[in-house]
């Protein structure tokens, strides 16, 4: 494994998800790889596994793509040649990652990326993700449902910083989910005309 096939995988998915409007677009997985490469420096830990699952982990998003193959992700690995050993590393991270699973025997590798992929969930940039995400799936704003972009907060990002594995995300999560608790109770009240 070394740097060109990480920058060749930065270029494939700025090709594959450059244009997405769901939050899951490139600048997502460059921010995770960037979060999940700082977080691999505290630990004893294949560095170059964290960063190329991190850049790909999106490619073959079932919110994007519809699907759950990894279509894209295989196209990728015969392209440029990964080894089957990381194929398969790789591809066992991917397939950990939705935000609300946490097992302690998972990889260290895997731990980090899923930190790095819940952590852009959180904060500013996880409410601006919300709301894409809302609006290119044809969800209202707020209607005061279940099913609204708004509630999505309170139905999953809220808890969020309970699936944190290391100490890092876990305190990262604390600070971004208070400015998101802030903001959210003040957009309701903007919402509702509260004062």
């Amino acid at each position: 494994m070394n740097q060109r096939i990480i920058l060749m995988a930065e270029k494939y998915v700025e090709k594959i998800l450059g244009t997405d409007a769901s939050g899951h677009d490139f600048l997502h997985c460059k921010r995770v790889q960037l979060i999940a490469t700082k977080l691999s420096l505290n630990y004893e830990c294949d560095k170059n596994l964290v960063s190329l699952s991190a850049i790909l982990h999106d490619v073959d998003e079932e919110k994007v793509f519809g699907y759950t193959n990894h279509r894209h992700l295989s196209e990728f690995f015969k392209i440029y040649g990964v080894t089957e050993d990381y194929q398969c590393k790789i591809t066992k991270i991917i397939d950990f990652l939705s935000f609300d699973k946490k097992d302690d025997s998972k990889s260290i590798e895997t731990k980090i990326v899923q930190d790095a992929d819940n952590l852009d969930a959180l904060g500013a940039i996880g409410i601006a993700r919300m709301f894409a995400f809302g609006g290119a799936n044809g969800k209202v704003l707020f209607d005061g449902t279940s099913t609204d972009s708004f509630s999505h907060f309170y139905l999953r990002l809220e808890n969020l910083s309970s699936f944190m594995n290391t100490p890092y995300a876990k305190n990262e999560a604390k600070k971004r989910l208070r400015y998101m608790k802030g903001f959210m109770s003040q957009l309701k009240k903007e919402i509702l005309l509260e004062g």
